[in-house]
């Protein structure tokens, strides 16, 4: 046993006893077992930390991938609005150059009526 320093005698305190710890055989197979517990024991925790991360990353991909559906769906929406106005633009441009055509052949009706009531009128 060990015993600590002698209090003095105006101390309250009167004796303490230390219980000597036993003795730790150490084989080398024990202490390879207990670094093989040790290392077994570590790897536990960072696979679980792995595999909380890959758990946040699926998570994440999750929503990445819904925000890319909801994207893909307003892409398709906005190409279907163009497509649609495309066709209205193209069929605009078609009645613009009927109307023009429509409107040339008129003019050169009214100048070659107007050239027959001069003709007719001399």
């Amino acid at each position: 046993e060990k015993t600590p320093l002698m209090a003095s005698s105006s101390s309250p305190i009167k004796k303490m006893v230390f219980k000597a710890e036993p003795p730790v055989e150490s084989s080398p197979q024990k202490v390879a077992q207990q670094q093989q517990s040790n290392n077994a024991a570590a790897a536990a925790v960072e696979t679980g930390k792995l595999q909380t991360h890959v758990q946040e990353l699926q998570s994440q991909l999750s929503s990445i991938q819904l925000s890319m559906d909801q994207v893909s769906v307003k892409l398709k929406t906005k190409e279907e609005e163009a497509a649609s106005l495309q066709q209205s633009l193209s069929q605009a441009e078609q009645v613009a150059h009927d109307s023009k055509t429509t409107v040339d052949q008129l003019q050169d009706q009214l100048q070659a009526k107007a050239k027959t009531v001069i003709t007719v009128s001399s």
